[in-house]
């Protein structure tokens, strides 16, 4: 689940309900989208990111964009 706040600066996404073990994986639960293709973990580099962040970012964009259409 993933719930939503939008602010004038930026959208705010927190993962929520995620196994223990996926959600040691992480930095945080929360991303931040500046845009409609910019979205990042929040309080993380993106450099040399995990398969699972670089995952889990780009199925909540897709979702997003799908949402959007």
């Amino acid at each position: 689940m993933v719930s939503v706040r939008t602010t004038p600066f930026f959208t705010e996404y927190t993962v929520a309900m995620l196994d223990e073990a996926i959600e040691m994986q992480l930095p945080n639960n929360k991303i931040i989208s500046t845009s409609k293709d910019s979205f990042v973990f929040s309080d993380s580099t993106q450099e040399n990111a995990p398969a699972l962040m670089r995952q889990i970012l780009q199925a909540v964009m897709g979702h997003v964009q799908t949402v959007n259409a």
